[in-house]
């Protein structure tokens, strides 16, 4: 049976392969980057284009994208994407790693406190937080040198509050990181620092436990015969119910009708776990990411507006 507070098809931290995890997480990762880069592009340039004079309304994401393509042609739209897939390895590392460890800690502690399963959402809220404030000292760098890539010729107001500027252009990665070093010294790479703690870590907090959460609340609304229901407090023993005892029978029985435990859950014949099939897996878990993205987005998304403006209008 699942451990109280887990959820099925779940894979700890130590039972990870952790170089399967690394080397294909990285290559899974920089495609999903491809793909929505250019989306990561328009908001960025949405939060900075607020700041023109009037402080009207941003320009609709269809109106960035035409603007991008006419003067930088499609490759405007992947402008820093070296520098986000180069630069995230080393802080996947230390985020993921971080998240893991420490969720699983919390999770121990969650269970010595005897704390109902939906409640260990906290343990996945205090690995995300931790993940991400360990993993800003390399973050905010990255964010700085590919968010000023992202605005390159964007116009904003001027610091006298007259008239606009053009925001300055970088040939890569590389020359923007020596031009902020040698214009602005070591702390231009740290600006916003604060905001994105301030930002980030609540952020990764908020996702990770309500994306626990979520799964929980979903696979218990999952029908016993797709695997659901399996988010349990204490459940009896399985084998107790196929035993001879014709206690634990009816305890494993009263179980199912509780909803602590599912019918379906044992085969019959062999008394082998039936797990849930893929298909209801990956259904579960992109709901839930879905749901705790949206929760979270609608949380942080003001933060994050002044942190990219402190980062990139400096």
């Amino acid at each position: 049976p699942l451990a109280a507070g887990s959820v099925p098809k779940e894979v700890t931290w130590d039972g990870l392969d952790k170089r399967k995890f690394f080397v294909v997480g990285a290559g899974m990762f920089s495609c999903v980057t491809c793909a929505l880069y250019p989306l990561t592009v328009i908001k960025t340039r949405q939060m900075v284009d607020g700041s023109v004079p009037g402080g009207g309304r941003p320009p609709p994401a269809l109106s960035i994208v035409r603007d991008i393509v006419k003067e930088r042609g499609i490759p405007g739209l992947y402008r820093g994407f070296g520098t986000i897939v180069v630069g995230t390895l080393p802080i996947r590392f230390v985020y993921l790693s971080t998240l893991e460890v420490v969720k699983a800690r919390a999770r121990t502690v969650c269970e010595a406190l005897d704390l109902p399963p939906m409640a260990h959402g906290i343990a996945d809220a205090a690995g995300g937080a931790t993940a991400s404030m360990c993993s800003q000292v390399l973050g905010v760098p990255v964010d700085i040198i590919s968010q000023r890539q992202m605005v390159q010729g964007v116009s904003v107001r001027a610091a006298s509050g007259e008239g606009t500027v053009r925001l300055q252009g970088y040939r890569n990665g590389v020359d923007a990181l020596r031009t902020i070093v040698r214009t602005e010294g070591v702390r231009g790479l740290y600006r916003g620092f604060g905001a994105s703690i301030a930002t980030l870590v609540p952020g990764s907090a908020i996702w990770w436990g309500f994306y626990g959460t979520y799964q929980r609340m979903f696979w218990s609304t999952v029908p016993a015969e797709l695997g659901g229901a399996r988010v349990r407090e204490k459940a009896p023993s399985p084998h107790d119910a196929l035993g001879d005892s014709d206690e634990a029978t009816q305890a494993f029985k009263a179980a199912v009708e509780r909803g602590t435990a599912a019918s379906s859950a044992i085969d019959a014949e062999t008394g082998v776990a039936v797990e849930p099939g893929e298909s209801t897996v990956v259904a579960v878990q992109v709901a839930s990411g879905v749901c705790a993205g949206a929760t979270s987005g609608f949380m942080t998304t003001p933060l994050d507006i002044v942190k990219t403006r402190l980062q990139v209008l400096s």
